[in-house]
């Protein structure tokens, strides 16, 4: 009876430390993933920076053109 319950405490710690295991490597995944959503959302943040940047500078450069137009 003892041996049966030892048994049965090895399988029982044996599926605890399998189930550990395995909910470690599905955090480890949800840890990449959420880094790789981060490194995008600072990718576009700096692309839309960028792009703001280049409109204003496009604007910038049609109203020069624009008041050269007006001069001549």
């Amino acid at each position: 009876m003892l041996q049966d319950d030892k048994k049965a405490l090895e399988r029982h710690l044996k599926l605890k430390e399998v189930a550990l295991v395995e909910a470690g490597n599905i955090l480890r995944s949800a840890l990449e993933r959420a880094l790789i959503v981060e490194d995008v959302q600072n990718q576009n943040i700096e692309l839309k920076k960028q792009m703001e940047i280049y409109h204003v500078y496009a604007l910038s450069d049609l109203f020069v053109c624009a008041f050269a137009a007006l001069w001549n």
